[in-house]
């Protein structure tokens, strides 16, 4: 179910469909094509010849960029290989300068710079060109007029001036190119007017400025007085400072810092070490006498040469008996008391006493005594040792006295060194600057003879070029796109205005877009010319004459009408039916449609029909049957049984109709009430009531008068209205509680000729 809705919803696009599009649009497809082609035709012929000169220049590497300038740094190279594409674009921005472009509009002049040289015919000119010729200079005639028009007064001439070199500076800027080859070093430079020489000495002129333009960047104004004068001046200072760093080495005597300081280094190494070896000597020395000392003091000064033993002692001998004799009586005490008795404790004290004595007693010999050799050695030996110490101390002390002098030395050396090393430095910087500056002298001057040469890093490849082939309009281009643009524009065209329209066109629409049944088409047919259409025919039919063929009412052939009529005529056999005709808006063939199907079911012979003219204001099927206005449906007043007395006979046979009639009111002067009342009298006496009713979107009684009915029928026109306005006025009625049987769709065209139509 979902693959039917999506074949309904989305049918599959035909061959006659595509057909059918085109050749209903074209009307619009023909005029697009024609007014394209003849833009495109008037665009190549008053379109003057386009002619181009194009230059191109050389960007070497020179002393512009092989270095920097001489007031920034003398001898720095620069890194060509990042900055030679910057280089290059540079070039290219000053030739596409504002600058530039001013010169040469002042050299060459506003005019010509905005208009381009005066167009002439040469005397070869071909038959074509002079054609297009004559045909730019009809057209420049009324422009040339137009603005003399709007030409400024007198007062503004000067205003006017500055406005046409302003627009001709930019006039220039714009048709200017230039170019920079990738990978490359040459700038390509074009330039187009309506003239070759013009074109070529505009490029001319521009590539002389730019040379000149270039020169000028590149100079640095005044560089060589500059560096003259700080030349001067950094000699001078250099002298100065040669001159105090010779009167620093002749008020400090040092020819030589390094040698200087090397030998006074060696010097008090050398005082040092003897220093260090005096005072190990000394150390030495005062530890030998500080031995002596201690030996002699431990000698004794004179010796015992003899010693005589054994002179008698009486004293001692008594005393050492009676030692003998109380340690006897100490013998015999132990015996009888214990060691702490007071007896024992007394011998013993005696027996102490007693010894201490005989300790004291001196043995009585005779000893000769002498001086002692030993001692006498020593103490000579310490005396040599004392003297050699003081001669050791004062050696030290006049060597420390001479290392300190030499260390004072060795700072005023440091300072000294360190003025030589800053008039040094000072020599130095002043001699680099010096050379520096003399560099950049001679850079000056180079620079500046080169100037004066103009000589530069520009090459000139190519000058400008005369070409007498023009490049623009290029006709067979022009024409070709001209011709493919009409084309599928003309296409895109059609297509996008069938997008547009919502129109029903076919009864595949109704179905699809409204999903109501298509009870009957009528194509749209035409007469031959000055043929006169029968008394029913619609008004359409009267449209451009066309070949000639039968119309939609003549036997019921070819109207499309044949299911509505059938349906109508067996309503009409089985009982006594009324249906109305109606549309959306006016003039959509429900007056002719209903005279037609009248006309038909009547011509059956299925019972007698009534057709009722419902459109009071503005009635037309009185002018249809050839039958009076008055009376009618306006004049039924409030009575229904009146109605007969308002119903007219018409020419076909079993046909009445009940025209609109004169009331001024309308329908509102018989009311709603009083024609239902009247509906039920006329069921009972016609077979078939067919109500003409005006449009459902005027301010009509449309909807209540369908609502009485028991079908309403739409007339829609084909490709007139749309089916969003039909489908609201389905859902209106649906409301009102009136049944839609289905569309009649009227006027339907077949736009596809009849030739083709058969082949597809």
């Amino acid at each position: 179910m979902a693959d039917s809705e999506a074949k309904t919803s989305f049918p599959e696009t035909s061959m006659r469909d595509i057909y059918n599009v085109l050749f209903r649009q074209r009307k619009k497809m023909i005029f697009f094509f024609l007014a394209v082609m003849a833009a495109v035709i008037l665009w190549v012929i008053l379109t003057p010849d386009i002619y181009r000169s194009e230059a191109e220049i050389l960007v070497r590497i020179g002393r512009e960029n092989a270095s920097a300038g001489p007031t920034v740094a003398t001898g720095k190279m620069i890194n060509i290989s990042q900055e030679r594409e910057n280089e290059i674009n540079s070039e290219a921005d000053i030739l596409k300068s504002r600058e530039l472009a001013e010169k040469v509009v002042k050299v060459i002049g506003p005019e010509l710079i905005l208009h381009g040289a005066k167009e002439t015919l040469p005397p070869e000119a071909t038959l074509s060109a002079t054609l297009r010729y004559y045909a730019r200079r009809a057209a420049v005639y009324p422009l040339c007029a137009l603005s003399g028009l709007f030409s400024p007064r007198k007062g503004q001439t000067a205003v006017k001036r500055l406005r046409e070199k302003d627009s001709a500076i930019a006039s220039l800027m714009k048709r200017l190119v230039v170019e920079v080859s990738k990978k490359s070093n040459i700038i390509s430079i074009t330039y187009q007017t309506n003239d070759p020489g013009l074109a070529r000495e505009v490029l001319d002129r521009l590539v002389g400025f730019y040379l000149e333009k270039h020169i000028e960047v590149n100079r640095t104004s005044g560089s060589y007085a500059f560096f003259k004068k700080q030349q001067g001046d950094l000699e001078t200072l250099l002298e100065r400072t040669d001159q105090k760093l010779k009167d620093l080495k002749n008020t400090t005597s040092i020819a030589s810092i390094t040698d200087q300081r090397r030998i006074l280094l060696e010097r008090i190494g050398a005082m040092k070490r003897e220093l260090g070896d005096i005072e190990a000597s000394a150390a030495a020395s005062k530890a030998r006498v500080e031995e002596l000392t201690a030996t002699l003091s431990r000698l004794p000064s004179k010796v015992r040469k003899d010693v005589t033993t054994g002179f008698a002692n009486s004293a001692a001998d008594a005393m050492r008996k009676q030692v003998y004799d109380l340690e006897l009586k100490e013998q015999k005490l132990l015996s009888t008391y214990t060691e702490s008795s007071i007896p024992v404790q007394e011998i013993r004290r005696q027996i102490e006493e007693g010894k201490l004595l005989l300790s004291r007693a001196q043995e009585q010999n005779q000893v000769t005594t002498g001086l002692n050799v030993n001692y006498q050695k020593l103490q000579l030996a310490l005396l040599t040792q004392k003297g050699n110490l003081s001669s050791l101390d004062a050696k030290a002390a006049t060597i420390r006295a001479q290392l300190r002098s030499a260390t004072q030395e060795m700072d005023n050396l440091n300072d000294a060194q360190v003025r030589f090393e800053r008039l040094n430095r000072e020599l130095r910087i002043q001699r680099a600057n010096f050379s520096k500056y003399s560099d950049s002298l001679e850079q000056a001057r180079i620079n500046e003879a080169l100037d004066v040469q103009r000589i530069s890093n520009i090459g000139i490849v190519e000058p400008a070029t005369y070409s007498l082939k023009p490049i623009l309009p290029k006709r067979a281009l022009d024409l070709a796109m001209g011709l493919f643009i009409a084309v599928f524009g003309s296409l895109g065209l059609a297509y996008f205005f069938e997008l547009q329209d919502h129109s029903i066109k076919n009864p595949e629409d109704v179905s699809d877009r409204l999903h109501l049944t298509i009870l009957g088409s009528i194509p749209m047919f035409f007469a031959r010319k000055g043929e006169k259409p029968p008394p029913l025919a619609p008004p359409g039919f009267l449209e451009t004459p066309s070949k000639p063929g039968a119309f939609p009412w003549q036997n019921g052939k070819g109207s499309g009408l044949g299911e509505l009529l059938t349906f109508l005529a067996c309503g009409a056999r089985s009982g006594h039916g009324a249906i109305a005709l109606t549309s959306c808006h006016p003039a959509e063939g429900v007056t002719t449609a209903s005279a037609y199907i009248a006309g038909q079911i009547a011509e059956r012979g299925e019972g007698r029909v009534l057709l009722i003219d419902a459109n009071c204001s503005s009635p037309e099927q009185h002018i249809l049957f050839g039958t009076k206005l008055s009376p009618g449906l306006a004049e039924l007043g409030y009575s229904p049984r009146s109605a007969s007395t308002c119903i007219q006979p018409t020419s076909n046979e079993g046909l009445d109709i009940l025209c609109a009639g004169k009331n001024e009111n309308g329908f509102a002067a018989i009311g709603l009430k009083t024609f239902s009342q009247a509906l039920p009298l006329l069921r009972r006496e016609y077979s078939l009531i067919i109500c003409d009713l005006p449009a459902l979107l005027e301010h009509s009684p449309s909807m209540q008068l369908a609502s009485l009915m028991d079908g309403v029928v739409l007339v829609v026109e084909a490709e007139k209205t749309r089916w969003e306005v039909i489908h609201k006025a389905k859902d209106t009625l649906g409301s009102t509680g009136a049944t839609v049987l289905g569309v009649v769709l009227n006027k339907k065209r077949r736009h596809i000729p009849e030739w083709l139509y058969k082949r597809l």
